[in-house]
């Protein structure tokens, strides 16, 4: 018996996000299966890089279970572990991450229908090395306690609003936000948490900047110099993504991303691009 896909035939492609079927808006993957369960052409609504399109996709029954089945696995929701970076004292906007959270199949960045911030606890570390990236090992819940609502996914980070102002045991009463050009080579800090001892500062230094007129995630490298820190993680890991970087007493910067070559190294977002794009300035 040859076989057939129905999405493919009808032109579907990974990383599309069906929206609607029939006119019918989509909650989430079992409605979607519902939708499809039901045989006969479907009118297929999809979001595909910033256009909508419609196709015709007609399920097939599958004669094992004598159901119809549209041949596709869809995703509708994803969770991990990540730092916030910062919260606006006043408005209580907030800048996530540094980097987009992305679909682990197409790379795609992906849309946020709605989405939450919950704490969390860290219960372990993978250290990294060279060429082999190392993780932060945390827990949560559905249970876990909500801290916020997630409202954007961009290439810059994780946008959204806090319920209310988190508490930095190191920086109670908070900081200043650091223009770009204030930043320089030398000595700073890094705030993370990869045990249970919570918020903790890390020596590190800023050995490279990028000047920037447009926004860029890449806009200074950092170097691990914690002694401490290189011990428990080899440098920088996953989960560490977010962590504000200090410079004389002000936020100047969240890390992104680890030199694949270099756990002690990475690349830092400017935090005044984040809180640009938190407040809806952009």
């Amino acid at each position: 018996t040859a076989q057939i896909c129905p999405a493919a035939s009808a032109g579907i492609r990974a990383g599309d996000v069906i929206t609607a079927v029939n006119g019918e808006t989509v909650r989430d993957s079992l409605h979607l299966s519902e939708l499809c369960s039901k045989g006969g052409e479907l009118m297929v609504t999809i979001r595909r890089d910033g256009q909508q399109l419609t196709v015709a996709l007609t399920p097939v029954k599958d004669p094992e279970n004598d159901t119809y089945r549209a041949g596709m696995w869809v995703r509708d929701s994803t969770s991990g572990i990540g730092t916030l970076s910062f919260c606006n004292m006043s408005s209580l906007r907030y800048g996530a991450l540094g980097h987009p959270i992305t679909d682990i199949d197409t790379g795609a960045i992906i849309d946020v229908g709605s989405g939450s911030i919950v704490e969390s606890n860290i219960i372990g570390v993978s250290a990294g090395s060279n060429g082999i990236p190392g993780e932060v090992i945390g827990s949560f819940s559905t249970a876990s306690r909500q801290l916020g609502s997630i409202e954007l996914n961009c290439e810059y980070g994780l946008y959204g609003e806090m319920d209310e102002i988190p508490v930095n045991p190191i920086y109670p009463n908070g900081v200043k936000l650091a223009y770009p050009d204030e930043v320089h080579t030398g000595k700073a800090e890094i705030l993370s948490t990869v045990d249970d001892r919570g918020v903790c500062a890390y020596e590190c230094e800023i050995i490279k900047l990028y000047p920037q007129k447009e926004m860029s995630g890449k806009g200074m490298v950092i170097r691990i110099t914690d002694r401490e820190l290189i011990a428990k993680t080899g440098g920088i890991v996953q989960g560490m993504s977010g962590s504000p970087v200090m410079q004389d007493g002000k936020l100047i910067g969240a890390v992104t991303h680890v030199f694949v070559n270099d756990a002690k190294c990475g690349y830092c977002i400017y935090s005044w691009w984040m809180n640009r794009v938190s407040e809806k300035i952009l």
